[in-house]
This record gives structure tokens, sequence and C-alpha cells, in this order.
């Protein structure tokens, strides 16, 4: 009787009695190293390429939910912040030119859909005082420095009013920015909000109204939207803690790109970003038959390291980012 050089495994010549204490030692070492087993066949998506980005395209979220993550930039939740790059659309990029003042998007409910909403007349009315009343949504298709709002009345109000506007993100339920309360005096029409807040095309908005006293009833004829353009040269995208597998020694990290390359870096528990180490690159295709390049990285996993924190970083536009996939091995 010899014994496997990986596993140990009891291995018998024809003339050789069989044990059942051999045959189940057997069965133990198989057992036990079943766990990790499965993690290498995991690992092996990485020849499968495309195959691994369609499966995991199908549902928009995570295979193998603890050890892999795709799509990320499809689900805000996965994403912990982000600077200077849209990752809507099921790829991560840096936007070439930035929002300009007529470029704010939306459909204000008027009859003419996905109208800019400084061209186009609101026709919107509000009366319930102290409370804030939702105008409309709205979200920029690029990024842009708001400086100020310019409000301007469908008819002239009958008594001094006083308003003030704010605007939510309404993904995280949140208010973004609230201008100062504004008087409105009588046969006035147009009123102007200075604010600073950058518009951010990963984040959908809505415009709010609030009226303190003064008249019943406020008529909106247009919101006009004074925004200086951001271009970013580079950027990243930072994911937020995954858990690490107990028994893991090694992440992989597999990356489908345009073909130029991101920089990806990993924070393993408190620990700072490291960049990680490329492995190798070969063409593949992403599903719908785009070209693109796999590209997998590996880092070797500290003793007591209980997360992993993913940043992926863009220098120049020409760089896109698919999907990736980070796994425990």
């Amino acid at each position: 009787m010899t014994r496997t050089q990986k596993l140990g495994l009891c291995t018998w010549l024809p003339e050789d009695p069989v044990s059942l204490a051999e045959m189940n030692d057997n069965f133990s070492r198989l057992d036990a190293n079943g766990g990790r087993s499965l993690l290498l066949a995991e690992a092996s998506m990485r020849t499968l390429g495309g195959v691994m980005a369609a499966v995991a395209h199908q549902g928009g979220h995570a295979v193998y939910a603890e050890r892999v993550q795709v799509d990320a930039f499809q689900d805000p939740d996965q994403i912990a912040e982000n600077s200077g790059v849209y990752y809507r659309g099921k790829k991560l990029e840096l936007l070439s030119e930035g929002l300009q003042s007529d470029e704010v998007w939306g459909n204000p409910g008027t009859t003419s859909t996905n109208a800019y909403y400084n061209v186009t007349n609101l026709g919107k009315a509000f009366k319930p005082k102290q409370q804030w009343n939702k105008v409309f949504d709205f979200y920029p298709n690029a990024f842009g420095k708001l400086t100020k709002l310019k409000l301007i009345l469908s008819m002239t109000v009958s008594q001094t009013t006083t308003i003030r506007l704010a605007i939510q993100d309404t993904e995280a339920a949140q208010d973004v920015l609230t201008t100062e309360l504004v008087t409105i005096h009588s046969e006035e029409k147009n009123f102007e909000f200075p604010v600073n807040l950058v518009l951010d095309p990963n984040r959908r908005y809505a415009m709010c109204a609030w009226l303190e006293e003064g008249a019943t009833t406020i008529g909106m004829n247009c919101m006009e939207f004074t925004v200086t353009p951001l271009v970013y040269t580079n950027g990243s995208v930072t994911m937020k803690p995954m858990e690490i597998p107990a028994g893991t020694a090694r992440l992989e990290l597999l990356l489908h790109d345009n073909g130029t390359a991101a920089a990806p870096s990993l924070k393993l528990g408190t620990g700072a970003f490291a960049a990680l180490t490329q492995l190798s690159a070969k063409a593949d295709k992403i599903p719908g038959g785009t070209d693109a390049t796999l590209r997998r990285y590996s880092v070797e996993v500290p003793a007591g390291a209980q997360t992993a924190q993913l940043k992926l970083a863009l220098n120049g536009a020409a760089c896109k980012v698919y999907d990736y996939a980070l796994i425990a091995m």
C-alpha cells in the first residue's frame, strides 16, 4: 500500500490486502479537504472568463454570495464612496465632459417627456404651509458644481411670502442641500437661491419646496440651474468591506476591463490600502459580446484579518471597468 502525494490517500496494488480502516482514513481526508476543494473549484472560474460574468449578470447580484461580488456598480448599497467616477450602466468610467447649466435632466410631468428643467414650463403648484412639498425628481448626466437656483413663478403672489428649497438624495432618503428662507414680495416673479452642491450623476435627486408664510398657493413656472462643469482626470470607487471566510489564505480578484487597466488595491482588516499584484491578463468577452480583458490579481491574507475592502482607481478616461469578482481561497 502507498499514499498519494497531495492528500495522503491510500492506494493499493492488486496483491495488497484492503483494510477497512485505510478506506475510512481515505474518506476522512477527503471530507476534511472538501471545503478547500470547493473554494479551489470556484477559483477555477477564472478560466471561464465570460461564462463567469454571464452567470453573475443574470441576477445583477453576487454569486457565491459570501465570496464573490459582481455588478457592484449597479447597486449603490455595495459602494462606500466614489470620487469622479460614473458607475451606473454596468461599467465604471470617468466622464470626459462636465455638466453644463442646461443639462439637469428629468421629466417634470409636462407633455414634453424627459425635457430639461430650465427650458421647460414646470406647471407646478403647491400650497401646504410649513411642510416639504416635492416639486419634481431630477438627475444630472455628468458632474457639476451647482452654484445657483433661480425660481420663476407662473404668477405673482398677492402678499409677502417666504419660501425655501431643498434637494434630497432619494436613494439615501436624506437632504443634501437646504437653502435659506427667501422673501417674495408682491409683483415679483424671479428669485435666486445661492447654493453650493456637487451634482453627482450616480445619485438621484428630488427638488422640494417649503412655504413658510404668506400666500396660500405658489405656482412654479421654471427652475433654472447654474452649474460649473467638473471634469475629472482620475477617480476611484471604494466598495464596502466584505467578511473574509474563516480559513482563507489568499484572495484573488477577477476584473473585466476594456483593455486599459485600472489600479486595484485592497485593505485587509484595519490596515492601509495596498496595491494588488496582477498575475495574468487575457482577452475575453462580457455578456452581449463586448470585447474585454480579464485580469487576475492575488494577495495573501495575514493572520487575524477578518474583512477586505476593495478600491478601484481610474487614471484617465480611456479606462472602463465592467465587473469584478473577489474570491476567497
